[in-house]
């Protein structure tokens, strides 16, 4: 049996020795070791955590430094872990883990051990919050884009979506013409078939446009907005098919009402005037009287208007008018219209209140309507006080419509087809398009128009001559006068009035009799 001599077996001492350059050796290449693998760490710690003023992360020549207020040694690395604000602790030595027995080391390192997770606490906390705000931005993001392609997975499932440009093969204004892909056509939102037969629009191209709100709620994507234009087209049995010519959803896609080939009926007054066969009417789904639509929706209106001026459809030169300004409406578009009249080719009207407005009592009987459109128009005056504000005018106007009640015979309604009194104010009569009672032998033939008050020898004060020459441009550019329409007194033909004072001034108005002066 082979036995060592006692000359081979190291001594204690020896054994300590070398145990001592093993562990500085192995020390040594651990070091080095992880010397290496913190060379970057430590300044991609620095840069994320130094400005918490949590920990400080220094490598030197000879280990690497955790910094804090405790020094921890553990072999020959030392951890020295510290806030800023404070400094290490100068009479603390660190302890050499070579001069401790076996089992004093162990629980030395595990000491050590629990002590760094101890203090690992402190930067792990904003870290970890970092991540779990990460984690939650990121999750939301993509649950929104998740929900998104469902809807438009949805969306472009349905059957009513317009994916592609189509054109219309039906009409008579715009056969062959292709349309851009916001537009959705009748059969592509499943439109119900008009109960009669529709009055076709009168000329062609379009020269006006009225642009109006439906007064209900909103729709914010294409099934919604189908949904309401249908409802839309079912809700007034009185009509034959939904009111509008063109509607706009907040989906951003333009709806095919009666299109551009048929009147609307989108702006009849109540025994009076009546817009629908002027031009067609677009209205913005919602109710837009406090708030606006978005800047897209407005685009796409002017979108919509400059691709079917391009394509001959809408004229050159139309004008856009608030559906508000041609028919009495609660609620009032107020913040939509604020809109319109910034944008190109819009007409402000002058105010003309409705008989609505100033409670006027129902006609008495059916009135007869012009079979064209006027180009005489006659100016008598009332032979009554004056009226100074608005509440006073409204007033005169019921008692005028009282008394012509009253006659022998009595009147059906107001003489006038529009009169005017105070500073300006305009009131709606018996209306544009129907005859007045004003001036026998010539109710037929012109529009009678009546000026609160009497001018023999005074003529009304400047704002009332403005707001009638307005009303009767007004009236032109809507085509309810003729582009050469004239003026009279009613003195030309038909007795007394509107004063001399005020029938002198007539005479001097450019548009007067068959005066030829260029207005």
């Amino acid at each position: 049996m082979f036995e060592p001599s006692t000359s081979t077996i190291p001594s204690d001492s020896q054994l300590s020795k070398r145990s001592d350059s093993f562990s500085t050796l192995s020390s040594s290449l651990a070091v080095a070791d992880i010397k290496n693998q913190y060379s970057n760490l430590t300044q991609n710690l620095n840069n994320n955590l130094a400005s918490n003023n949590l920990i400080d992360i220094k490598p030197n020549s000879s280990n690497v430094q955790f910094e804090n207020s405790d020094g921890i040694h553990v072999g020959d690395l030392v951890y020295h872990i510290h806030h800023h604000s404070s400094e290490a602790d100068p009479n603390e030595s660190p302890r050499n883990s070579t001069n401790s027995s076996t089992t004093d080391d162990m629980k030395e390192r595990k000491g050590v051990i629990r002590k760094i997770m101890s203090r690992r606490g402190v930067w792990l906390v904003p870290v970890i919050l970092s991540i779990v705000s990460i984690i939650i931005g990121v999750s939301v993001v993509v649950y929104y884009l998740l929900a998104n392609n469902q809807n438009n997975n949805e969306a472009t499932t349905t059957e009513f979506i317009t994916t592609d440009e189509t054109t219309i093969e039906t009409t008579s204004t715009t056969p062959g013409i292709v349309l851009p892909k916001y537009f959705v056509t009748r059969e592509n939102w499943g439109a119900d078939p008009p109960k009669s037969n529709l009055i076709p629009m009168l000329k062609s191209p379009i020269k006006r446009i009225i642009i109006g709100h439906t007064r209900g709620s909103s729709c914010i994507n294409e099934v919604d907005c189908i949904s309401a234009v249908k409802s839309i087209q079912s809700q007034d049995p009185n009509l034959d098919d939904i009111a509008y010519n063109f509607l706009i959803g907040r989906d951003e896609r333009v709806y095919e009402g009666r299109g551009f080939d048929y009147q609307g009926q989108h702006t009849q007054n109540s025994e009076a005037t009546e817009y629908n066969s002027i031009g067609i009417c677009i209205a913005f789904i919602g109710d837009y009287s406090t708030v606006a639509p978005y800047l897209g929706l407005i685009n796409l209106l002017k979108s919509f208007i400059s691709t079917f001026v391009e394509r001959g459809v809408i004229a050159t030169d139309h004008i856009i008018v608030l559906q508000d300004d041609l028919k009495y409406f609660e609620p009032k578009a107020n913040a939509l219209n604020a809109v319109i009249a910034t944008i190109d080719n819009f007409r402000p009207l002058h105010k003309i209140y409705r008989r609505e407005e100033w409670v006027a009592q129902n006609r008495r009987g059916t009135p007869e309507k012009f079979s064209r459109t006027m180009d005489w128009v006659l100016i008598g005056h009332t032979v009554t006080p004056l009226c100074n504000d608005l509440n006073a005018c409204m007033a005169r106007a019921r008692s005028l419509q009282a008394y012509d009640f009253t006659k022998n015979p009595p009147l059906d309604d107001i003489a006038y087809n529009i009169f005017f009194g105070g500073d300006g104010f305009a009131f709606e009569g018996v209306g544009w398009d129907y005859f007045g009672t004003h001036s026998k032998g010539f109710n037929d033939k012109t529009i009678g128009v009546g000026v609160i008050g009497e001018f023999t020898s005074v003529p009304p004060n400047q704002k009332v001559i403005n707001a009638i020459v307005q009303v009767f441009d007004d009236a032109m550019a809507l085509g309810k006068l003729t582009d050469d329409y004239k003026i009279f007194g009613r003195k030309d033909f038909a007795g007394p009035g509107p004063g001399d004072a005020f029938m002198t001034l007539i005479r001097e108005w450019c548009r007067y009799g068959n005066r030829t002066t260029p207005c």
